[in-house]
């Protein structure tokens, strides 16, 4: 307060301006505060002259009870004249202090008369910016269609004090809506243009006032009460241009500011034009108060940034859904929709973070302007590393929504090995003989840091073992290779004395949970015999033949063993393999290997001898022509038939009959083959005998010749009786009317019916 007081740094206007803004509601003035100074102050002077007091009168009345008298200590004496001295320093302080305040009220009183009309004035200028731009970007600005804009109506005052034939200041101004004084600024708007206070902007009901088809007269007046908080002036229609339509009473203290319409309309430099476009950044702490216009949106700058001027009540349904889980660097997460409600037109939307924003599923740049209704969607990346999170957000008249991807939790250590598998092989001899180094690199393929990795496994050490730079994956702590590229390598080499080489395995773990194994193989070469194209493996035997055929293998056979590429035994035996010498078969007879015997190239001959062959047997092959090829060959023999024998290779005719009307037809000439007969054998009688036998199966007609009569023997005569049967019943030989004869069953008469020729041939 002391400070306050004699600082002559302080400025009186702004700690006026300062207690008006933060207490505009304790008194007309704001010398409420310079009170409780005086107040303070007043009471240190009190306190001060008591307690001073007080310690005057107990340093005589010790002084007057000291019998007998007593040398006070000098230390005592002094405590107490400091004490009195700085009681009486704070009283005279204090009076210094009321002296000052009251000798400054009066200035101050003035400065503050000053401050407060600065600030309404101020204030109204404001709030015709904010009713101007308001107006603009109403959805029904020009309600009525003439052409002219129909500012914000005034909000009803109720019982509150108001100026005759207008209102206050609408809720939906984000501005000062009381003035320094504590009075609701009032506000009065004219309806100009060729329709008047028209239906369709509310008619006479719309809280506004007639005005007129005119650019010039008032369209806008914002008004305060002044320190007396009783409006005196008065809002009339317009009845022309030369007539005030705001009428102040003569020595009011009521302030206004009017805007003509024509005003309303002039360009964004004039002073109180339509709003200037600010960056985002030009709201600050320092700036709060300033209004912008953003994408044809009235804002002013708050606390919390800009928030739009309108009279809605912005509303947002749903809210994005965030992503957890995510996997690293995936891309093309979608939020999910939410929307805003409860305004018209279009509001801005922004974006704060890498997204994109999507506006009923479309791509856009933000900022964007938003309609009512309208689907907003933000499309985005997840984090590139497991266990982060990117958080996006919007911001729509003052509502902020989030929205969060979060990527899953680092994978745990994994080991690998590389190659996981290989192939070592050593080559002799040698004792033992060793492989070529091979590398194996070792890596982190998880997420997270391995343990301590402990020594590298090697098994079997029989065959295999640490060389070059043998383990220095030992001790190590390898971090994700995908960050890190961090590695470590194994260095191993086989070895043989010409045993094979069983599989292995490398492995290598932290002891936890990480761990990789890669296998190993590989074989063994220069250690092995080969002879006459068979290899022998190192320690393995085979048998070898001193022959590579023979009657008895077994007999020159031997067993030899190889031993670090030298077999064992006698080189005599050389042969991998023998063949038993094989006997020979032909035409069912076997002949044994090295044995002869005596084929034919004919089985039936008059002089065997004159086809036969000695042929050898050797190894299953006889020697000779192949047409030697039968095992035995015997004289021909003679046929024997009704009686009749027929030599080798003899024919003669045999007969299907002995007796017959016609032999000839009945015969068969025979060849004699070995014993066989040719042909058929029902032709099996030597000789045949004419006969004279009826032919039934044959009707002749009257041309038969003689022949018949010949052919039927004894029926020579007319009507005599070839066989006599019976009187009526037998063979008779006749001529009939015809020329030529014939054989007639039987009957009488001389006209036989049918005739049968006697060799059952019709002529």
């Amino acid at each position: 307060m002391i400070f306050f007081v004699f600082g002559g740094s302080v400025d009186q206007g702004y700690f006026s301006e300062l207690c008006f803004r933060l207490l505009p509601f304790a008194s007309p003035t704001c010398l409420d505060t310079l009170f409780l100074v005086n107040a303070a102050l007043a009471f240190m002077f009190i306190i001060g002259g008591v307690v001073g007091a007080c310690l005057y009168h107990l340093r005589q009345t010790r002084k007057s009870k000291a019998t007998p008298p007593q040398k006070v200590s000098a230390g005592r004496s002094e405590a107490g004249n400091v004490f009195f001295a700085i009681f009486a320093a704070v009283g005279m302080v204090a009076l210094l202090g009321v002296a000052l305040t009251n000798l400054m009220q009066g200035p101050i009183t003035s400065v503050s008369k000053v401050t407060r009309a600065n600030i309404a004035q101020n204030d109204m200028q404001a709030a015709v910016a904010v009713i101007t731009q308001a107006s603009f970007v109403a959805p029904d600005a020009d309600c009525d269609d003439d052409g002219f804009i129909e500012p914000l109506p005034f909000r009803d005052a109720e019982a509150a004090p108001a100026p005759s034939g207008g209102g206050l200041l609408p809720f939906s101004t984000a501005v000062n809506r009381r003035d320094p004084w504590g009075t609701d600024y009032g506000y009065c708007v004219w309806d100009h243009g060729g329709k008047v206070l028209d239906d369709s902007c509310g008619g006479a009901d719309a809280m506004r006032s007639g005005g007129g088809n005119t650019q010039e007269a008032a369209a806008i007046a914002v008004m305060s009460a002044g320190p007396d908080k009783i409006f005196q002036t008065a809002c009339e229609d317009w009845i022309d241009n030369d007539t005030p339509v705001v009428n102040k009473v003569s020595g009011s203290d009521d302030m206004w500011r009017i805007i003509p319409y024509a005003q309303m309309m002039v360009p964004a430099s004039t002073t109180n034009a339509r709003l200037q476009e600010l960056p985002d950044g030009a709201c600050n702490e320092n700036t709060i108060g300033i209004m912008r216009l953003f994408l044809g949106t009235a804002q002013i700058c708050l606390a919390d940034g800009w928030v739009e001027i309108d009279d809605v009540s912005v509303e947002s349904a749903g809210d994005f859904i965030d992503i957890t889980g995510a996997e690293p660097a995936s891309t093309e997460h979608l939020s999910g929709t939410i929307s805003f409600s409860g305004f018209r037109g279009t509001r801005p939307l922004t974006v704060q973070g890498a997204a994109v924003l999507l506006i009923n599923g479309n791509p856009v740049t933000a900022p964007a302007a938003v309609s009512d209704g309208d689907t907003i969607e933000l499309r985005a990346d997840a984090p590139g590393n497991p266990g982060e999170t990117s958080t996006f957000s919007i911001m729509m008249s003052g509502i902020r929504k989030e929205w969060k991807i979060e990527t899953r939790a680092a994978y745990p250590p994994s080991l690998s090995i590389t190659p996981n598998a290989a192939a070592i092989n050593v080559t002799g001899p040698g004792n033992p003989a060793y492989s070529d180094l091979t590398g194996f690199v070792v890596r982190n393929t998880g997420e997270q840091a391995t343990g301590v990795l402990q020594a590298a496994q090697l098994v079997p050490l029989s065959n295999y073992e640490f060389s070059g730079d043998g383990d220095d994956c030992g001790g190590v702590t390898l971090e994700p290779y995908a960050k890190s590229a961090a590695q470590c390598t194994v260095d191993i080499r086989a070895k043989s004395s010409g045993e094979a080489i069983p599989s292995g395995t490398l492995t290598v773990t932290d002891g936890a949970s990480a761990n990789a194994t890669a296998t190993l193989s590989g074989t063994a070469n220069g250690f092995n015999c080969t002879l006459a194209g068979v290899t022998v493996a190192h320690g393995a035997s085979s048998t070898f033949y001193s022959a590579t055929a023979h009657t008895d293998c077994a007999s020159v056979s031997q067993t030899r063993t190889c031993n670090s590429g030298v077999l064992s035994g006698s080189g005599s035996y050389q042969y991998a393999s023998c063949d038993t010498l094989a006997n020979c078969t032909l035409n069912g007879v076997t002949v044994a290997h090295g044995a002869s015997r005596t084929f034919y190239s004919a089985t039936i001959h008059t002089n065997c001898a004159s086809v036969s062959l000695s042929r050898t047997c050797n190894n299953g092959t006889l020697s000779g022509s192949g047409s030697y090829q039968y095992a035995n060959c015997n004289a021909p023999a003679n046929c024997t038939l009704g009686g009749v024998t027929v030599a080798h290779g003899a024919s003669r005719t045999f007969y299907a009959a002995t007796s017959h009307s016609n032999c000839a037809g009945v015969s068969q000439t025979r060849t004699c083959n070995n014993g066989t007969l040719s042909g058929s054998g029902s032709y099996q009688y030597a000789s045949c005998t004419l006969a004279c036998v009826p032919y039934a199966g044959q009707v002749c007609g009257y041309s038969c010749r003689n022949e018949c009569v010949t052919a039927c023997g004894d029926c020579a005569v007319d009507g005599q009786w070839a066989v006599n049967f019976g009187s009526l019943w037998g063979w008779i030989c006749i001529q009939g009317s015809g020329s030529g004869y014939g054989c007639f069953p039987g009957g009488s008469g001389t006209t036989p019916t049918r005739y049968y020729a006697c060799d059952g041939s019709c002529n």
